[in-house]
């Protein structure tokens, strides 16, 4: 799952992995649950971190991301590393249908028991 966003001059690839979680969480010093990233810090941050995940020797910093004059495509960084951790955090559909047989045989197991 990686992609590539524009900061400034630079096309950067990016990545969400457990990666950018733990980067997430060593630069922020909590753990990822999902934020809501209402704030400007938390997002630069994911966006860092998924930079990172993507190419951990890069040269790039938050520093660069806070330099950037162009919010349009610091917006569109977010969305794409949202759209990322969207399909990280889904479950395919494959997976999805096997759990949920799975629970209606353990419910059928439980009400034939009552």
């Amino acid at each position: 799952m990686n992609r590539e966003i524009t900061i400034g001059k630079r096309t950067l690839p990016v990545a969400f992995n457990m990666t950018t979680l733990l980067a997430f969480e060593d630069i922020t010093g909590r753990p990822f649950f999902g934020e809501n990233f209402e704030k400007t810090k938390e997002r630069l941050t994911i966006i860092f971190a998924a930079v990172y995940a993507a190419n951990k020797d890069t040269d790039f910093s938050v520093e660069d991301l806070m330099a950037c004059e162009d919010w349009q495509q610091v917006s569109t960084a977010f969305e794409t590393v949202a759209q990322l951790a969207s399909e990280f955090f889904t479950l395919p559909k494959v997976v999805a249908e096997a759990e949920q047989q799975e629970a209606a045989q353990q419910d059928d197991g439980d009400d034939a028991k009552n």
